[in-house]
């Protein structure tokens, strides 16, 4: 095993300007963990879940032959596009119903796609059927045990009355989610699939209040439909690197200036039981 330093540092290198303190850790645990089990080494790599192939560009940096799944149309176009320049081949196919032999993959990554699955333990075991053995496994889902100011409504919704809203722009951390999860259920839907896990924690525990509706409610459809002015919008690009750091004058610069010094705050890991945004777990195929 190697240290996984140098994956963790190009994750930060090219996403060091997003808004989102918890998508940023999530990239640094993914890196960190690419380098430490390949060491820069060729390897072939699926991103089940891959939605518009953020993360291409750590994975291509790292090493990996890349292919993604996607079913949603609007992300899959993104991610084909995306993947030209990483040359990750993306396909339109189910994580449930993998088109892929098996022990095809020598890494397989499941961020934030387990919570809008019907089966989730089914889909893992695709995931452990397309491993070969001691193939590595990393999975990032939501907690269920998140922080009130990350989403006050839904954290208070959730407590009074059990039902969080899901669709729009008060949906916070349950956009389109079927459920959260705990680190017990996650680990239990793991094992159960036939893995070995090899690392669990939780991270982000300090952030701005209403953090995700102001970054994935209100800043995300502003991007997507291209409503920002020009250099306003360049500030907020994920995975662009130096091209996308934050640039002075301008009130979405200035917000993301501030969120990342709040987010000094956070460690990589925090302590088992706090409320954060984010588990992550390292798993092995057994």
């Amino acid at each position: 095993m190697q240290n996984g330093d140098e994956g963790r540092s190009a994750a930060e290198r090219i996403f060091e300007s997003d808004a989102d303190p918890a998508f940023r850790r999530r990239a640094a645990w993914i890196g960190s963990h690419l380098w430490s089990h390949f060491g820069g080494r060729s390897h072939k790599l699926l991103d089940i879940g891959c939605g518009r192939g953020f993360y291409f560009p750590l994975y291509r940096t790292l090493g990996s032959t890349i292919w993604g799944v996607e079913r949603d149309a609007g992300p899959l176009s993104l991610a084909r596009h995306r993947g030209q320049q990483s040359e990750a081949i993306v396909l339109d196919a189910s994580a449930e119903a993998l088109p892929f032999a098996d022990k095809t993959f020598d890494a397989v990554v499941m961020s934030e796609i387990l919570e809008h699955l019907h089966d989730p333990v089914k889909a893992l075991r695709e995931a452990r059927r397309v491993l070969v053995p001691t193939g590595l496994l990393l999975v990032t889902v939501p907690n269920a045990n998140y922080p009130f100011l990350w989403d006050p409504i839904n954290w208070l919704l959730e407590r009074a009355s059990g039902r969080p809203i899901r669709k729009g722009l008060l949906a916070g951390i349950w956009a389109n989610h079927l459920r959260l999860y705990t680190q017990d259920a996650l680990l239990d839907e793991i094992r159960t699939a036939g893995f070995v896990v090899q690392e669990s924690l939780v991270h982000t525990k300090h952030c701005i209040p209403f953090a995700h509706n102001i970054v994935y409610g209100i800043g995300k459809p502003l991007l997507e439909k291209a409503w920002l002015p020009g250099s306003w919008a360049r500030s907020a690009e994920r995975g662009t690197g130096e091209e996308s750091h934050p640039r002075r004058g301008n009130p979405v610069a200035q917000g993301i200036r501030f969120i990342r010094w709040l987010d000094r705050k956070n460690k990589a890991a925090e302590v088992d039981g706090a409320p954060t945004v984010n588990i992550c777990v390292m798993a092995m195929a057994a």
